[in-house]
């Protein structure tokens, strides 16, 4: 779990308090990052590190990618399918919102990767060169969020550091970026002598980093089984020592009396012939190690078993040959959607959060944008059975909007744009209808 950092409000950041901060998370909280990225990459750090007693002894280390398999089926099932909706009463904000619409939903993508290996996700707001608004993803192993320790909890500030090594003198130095509600002060720490360089004003009104929490726990989706995950590391790699010790099988040969000469020119013809002593018949076998095969095939099977059932991404794998109705399948998928709503809790907040920035930055052009009433709706990525889609769109006509209506339908992914099409479609055919009239 990844420690979350309270300050009193009133109390002045200094450069010591940055100092220790980084310090802490270096020792006690990114090395569990680093942990959770590297089962990601599938360098899993209990098999690749694993040293055998007998050195000469085969030492494979089969270190599987099921981190990355269930952060791809829970973050795809998640937010791989149609982009999130934004329901906007003002139209100009929501023409805004949805300018970039595609855009975003690779940077959600992108975000809820994070959450998913990490735990949590940090994207940077700001405004380029041209004065455009723009938001980045960010490394979760260099971003300390620092919130208020009052019972709002607010975030006030966001450390980001980074190290840099000079390729002429292998000198590191720590680069540091402070983000309050005001400004953006940039240090350079060397030797843990820090310097401040220089000071950013900003617009937002308060902390342009925003965060994304995975869970509560701030636990990462793979982290839950990665006991399971090590345990079907070592019963691969054993399997695969067992098998190359067996391609290192000695060879015995019994009551034959052999120069070192005759068994070199055997070994090159490829060929035994050997002569029995006065009292006991020769004999050629090779030397095995016994092996239950079936034994071990089932407790790998328990392995993978558990990892995918305790991952919840067995519901997945169900959904994915099912032939049953979307509905159906969301209704039966108890474990995943628990996790999945979980996720979206989280995530919705950080979205309310990023488009109040955003507002608060476009009212600083005399406009009076707000938050109030915005609604936002997320797609599970499952197949959709559009006869039944198209079915209850009809029965509801009469009594839901157009607008509510038209974001059923999976396959509409600008409803603005949409609705115009309707209405340009409509003045056409009464146009046409006129025209016949007369």
């Amino acid at each position: 779990m990844i420690k979350i950092f309270y300050i009193n409000p009133e109390t002045e950041l200094t450069t010591e308090h940055i100092k220790k901060y980084i310090e802490i998370f270096k020792t006690q909280y990114l090395p569990k990052l680093k942990t959770n990225k590297a089962y990601y990459d599938a360098k899993n750090p209990p098999i690749m590190n694993r040293v055998m007693a007998d050195p000469d002894k085969p030492n494979n280390k089969i270190a599987t990618a099921y981190s990355r398999y269930i952060t791809t089926l829970i973050n795809g099932y998640f937010l791989g399918g149609k982009a999130i909706n934004y329901t906007i009463p003002d139209e100009q904000l929501e023409s805004i919102i949805n300018a970039n619409k595609e855009a975003e939903q690779s940077h959600n993508i992108d975000i809820g990767k994070d959450c998913s290996i990490y735990g949590v996700s940090y994207e940077l707001l700001y405004l380029n060169k041209n004065k455009q608004l723009k938001m980045t993803k960010l490394n979760p192993e260099q971003v300390i969020p620092i919130y208020d320790n009052s019972i709002d909890g607010e975030l006030l500030y966001a450390i980001r550091f980074w190290d840099e090594t000079d390729v002429l003198d292998n000198k590191t130095t720590t680069n540091i970026e402070l983000y309050t509600d005001k400004d953006i002060k940039i240090f350079k720490m060397d030797n843990k002598s820090i310097s401040l360089v220089e000071v950013k004003n900003h617009y937002f009104k308060t902390c342009p980093i925003n965060v994304f929490k995975n869970n509560i726990s701030l636990s990462g989706d793979s982290e839950c089984v990665f006991k399971l995950i090590d345990g079907l590391d070592v019963a691969l790699s054993d399997t695969a020592n067992f098998r190359q010790e067996l391609n290192d099988s000695y060879l015995c040969i019994y009551n034959a009396n052999l120069s070192d000469e005759e068994l070199l020119k055997m070994k090159s013809n490829r060929i035994f012939s050997v002569d029995s002593d006065e009292s006991n018949s020769a004999k050629i076998e090779w030397l095995n190690k016994d092996s239950n095969d079936t034994e071990n095939e089932n407790y790998k099977d328990r392995l993978e078993n558990m990892i995918k059932k305790f991952s919840f991404v067995q519901d997945l794998e169900t959904i994915a040959t099912s032939h049953v109705s979307a509905e159906s399948i969301k209704n039966g998928s108890y474990g995943i959607e628990g996790i999945v709503s979980d996720k979206e809790s989280q995530f919705k907040q950080s979205l309310f959060r990023r488009l109040q920035l955003i507002c608060n930055i476009y009212n600083l052009f005399g406009n009076n944008f707000s938050t109030d009433g915005i609604k936002i709706q997320f797609f599970r990525n499952i197949a959709k059975n559009l006869s039944v889609i198209s079915d209850n769109v009809s029965k509801l006509a009469s009594t839901v909007s157009r607008k509510s209506l038209l974001q059923q339908i999976p396959f509409i992914t600008d409803i603005n744009a949409e609705l115009k099409q309707i209405e340009e479609e409509q003045k056409q055919n009464y146009h046409n209808e006129n025209i016949q009239d007369n």
